[in-house]
């Protein structure tokens, strides 16, 4: 809406303004009496005021409007970073005791299931023989020839109760012995190699 105003002074000293819009003239005169307007939706009207000296003119303001409906939602945001870890919690309660377990094997000393057997090898033969014992704990296993200390080399190999020598040579003949040992105690087993020498054939 467009206002225009004029001002003048009246021959009794009164102030006298004049509006105009494109919609409706209107007039404001200084009185002891109030000013009115016709009313229009939306628009608000002020008195003409007196400030340090000078008189402030009629106005029309426009009001404010209703608030509209909210809008959507926004994204979240970032997730933010990790808190300082807290205090440690006081302990619980123990729980109940769990199911008794399977009883273990028993301890027993040391048996022989299957001893080596004795045997005939040829000169550059081999020569192997097998003990297998049994116990809790497990029997440790080791070999004797002729009631000694059997030495290990490239000829003679032991494992897991098992011995095998290679490359038979005449000094290899006697009794070799199984030697089973735990905690609880030793079992032995001997057995005999005889080793042949090379056979010659002459012919007449």
């Amino acid at each position: 809406m467009r206002i225009t105003t004029h001002s003048s002074q009246t021959p009794r000293g009164k102030y006298k303004q004049e509006i105009k819009t494109t919609a409706q003239p209107l007039i404001v005169t200084k009185s002891d009496e109030k000013c009115k307007f016709p009313e229009q939706p939306g628009l608000q009207y002020s008195m003409p005021q007196k400030h340090q000296g000078k008189t402030r003119q009629a106005g029309l303001h426009r009001l404010s409007g209703k608030h509209g409906p909210p809008g959507p939602q926004g994204h979240p945001g970032p997730q933010g970073t990790l808190g300082i870890q807290g205090p440690q919690g006081p302990q619980g309660d123990s729980g109940p005791p769990g199911p008794r377990g399977d009883p273990g094997e028993s301890i027993s000393a040391p048996s022989i299931v299957a001893p080596p057997m004795s045997m005939v090898v040829n000169e550059t033969g081999t020569a192997s023989f097998q003990c297998d014992v049994k116990g809790n704990p497990e029997p440790k296993v080791a070999w004797l020839k002729q009631n000694s200390s059997l030495l290990a080399d490239k000829r003679v190999v032991t494992s897991r109760g098992g011995l095998m020598i290679t490359d038979v040579a005449s000094q290899d003949d006697g009794m070799y012995t199984c030697v089973a040992s735990n905690i609880l105690g030793v079992m032995t087993s001997s057995a005999t190699l005889s080793v042949q020498g090379e056979l010659y054939y002459i012919y007449q």
